[in-house]
């Protein structure tokens, strides 16, 4: 569990340290945000939507184009990264999760004696 923790927080650091410094500095990311939130959710949030009644959240942010992006020599760099260790933390947590479905027939099996 440790091991897969320590994974977790490479990852987490990874995209808060150097994944979104970089879309914020390359690519305006506030549409693409706004397309993953409810505007309902975000207006009971956020006060000054209040004032906007009427309009959308995904209003409020320009649509990129994100040709300039997808182009960019170091976004497939910090996209590699990311898949490589999320894929080996998804490994490690299927084992974690294996083991802890073994420990669960254990004790069943203990409890039916």
């Amino acid at each position: 569990m440790s091991e897969l923790h320590e994974e977790e927080v490479v990852i987490f650091n990874l995209v808060e340290d150097k994944i979104n410094p970089f879309l914020i500095e390359n690519f305006q990311v506030g549409r693409i945000m706004a397309e993953f939130l409810d505007d309902n959710e975000i207006r009971k949030k956020v006060s000054l939507m209040v004032m906007l009644k009427g309009n959308t959240i995904k209003e409020l942010f320009t649509q990129n184009d994100p040709k300039k992006l997808l182009n960019h020599p170091d976004f497939e760099d910090y996209l590699s990264i990311l898949i490589s260790n999320t894929t080996y933390t998804n490994d490690q947590s299927f084992g974690v999760k294996n083991k802890i479905d073994e420990i669960i027939t254990i004790i069943e099996k203990e409890i039916k004696k």
